[in-house]
């Protein structure tokens, strides 16, 4: 059930649609107004739509409030749509189409498509913030079948769960699924640890240690990054008690909850929310998870606000012809997933 009090407290903030526009305007401008093609600080206000326009006074370029971002073009009102951010960045279940077209009073398909982009935005700029310092990462499973049936282990996928150790605030968390060329239960290759910290750590990485599956307790040194000036180790598990001093370091600097259980979590929401994801859409619905959970000492304006800015800067219009595609396959998907949500609503 959505929590009425987190409504509420959005409603007392942002009575009516100017409120939410305000906002919108403080949060693309921060310092101002900003022409996208001068650069120049001054423009003029047109008010004779909904939404204001903004005209350049040196360049005459014009600029709508939402341009670029997942509402620009959108008919449904900037309030519906600061609502539905609020309630993905602050309500800990998070919530499915179904109980927003409630909430909102619009069509499933309306609902649907507005969390979709905004979990496509999330995933868009996951890459801004990669982790750093000392990282632990475990291989996990995703579809996993009780039944131990080729036909049935070959839709399994295989998923990295990794996250920040030893700091003071909430560590950052990503969860990636990843291309298999064997069956999802084989253990990772050095190959594939290698590519998925290149692409999800940057230049401050001190240590990375990733935990194939069913495997627990020592690691070894796998090679050392040339490229990288501070020399960065990572590591991966083997047989060989190497390395177990390092280990125990990561240990002890790691949160009580296991990486195992934090990824039982994530697939527990995905089941219960949403009643169950397919492989396709799963990476959106694993950043959306990820999002709320690295951001769960925070303040949830704070969250609310950095949700809503970060689609500025964003060019969207592929995204958008994307989601749009998918609607126009509405009426033979749709009402099958409307369906199963409102089982699990």
């Amino acid at each position: 059930m959505i929590d009425k009090e987190i409504i509420d407290g959005f409603t007392e903030q942002f009575p009516d649609e100017a409120d939410c526009i305000a906002l919108v305007e403080k949060l693309r401008w921060p310092g101002g107004y900003r022409c996208p093609s001068c650069d120049h600080n001054q423009a003029y206000r047109i008010q004779t739509r909904k939404l204001p326009l903004f005209e350049c006074r040196q360049c005459g370029h014009q600029t709508s409030l939402t341009a670029g971002t997942f509402m620009h073009g959108s008919k449904t009102p900037i309030s519906k749509w600061l609502r539905t951010i609020y309630l993905v960045a602050t309500q800990a279940r998070g919530i499915n189409a179904v109980k927003l077209s409630e909430i909102l009073g619009v069509t499933y398909k309306t609902a649907w498509l507005m969390l979709h982009l905004i979990r496509r935005t999330i995933t868009m700029t996951d890459g801004q913030e990669p982790l750093s310092g000392h990282v632990e990462a475990k291989h996990e499973l995703f579809l996993a079948d009780f039944w131990l049936v080729e036909s049935r282990m070959s839709k399994e996928k295989s998923m990295i769960i990794s996250r920040e150790v030893g700091k003071q605030q909430s560590p950052r968390y990503k969860i990636k699924l990843i291309t298999e060329s064997k069956t999802a239960r084989e253990p990772l290759t050095e190959k594939q640890a290698m590519e998925f910290a290149a692409q999800q750590c940057d230049g401050g990485l001190r240590s990375f240690a990733i935990n194939p599956r069913h495997q627990f307790s020592r690691y070894k040194t796998v090679f050392e990054d040339e490229r990288n000036v501070n020399r960065t180790k990572l590591i991966i598990l083997h047989s060989s008690p190497a390395m177990f001093e390092q280990r125990q370091q990561l240990c002890s600097l790691a949160p009580s909850e296991s990486l195992s259980e934090v990824a039982m979590s994530a697939r527990e929401w995905m089941s219960r929310t949403f009643n169950g994801i397919s492989a396709k859409y799963a990476q959106l619905y694993f950043d959306e998870f990820c999002f709320r959970l690295s951001h769960a000492d925070c303040v949830e304006e704070i969250v609310f606000e950095k949700l809503v800015s970060l689609s500025f800067g964003i060019n969207m219009c592929r995204m958008r012809k994307s989601a749009t595609d998918l609607l126009s396959n509405f009426p033979s998907i749709g009402n099958k997933s409307m369906q199963m949500a409102q089982q699990s609503a």
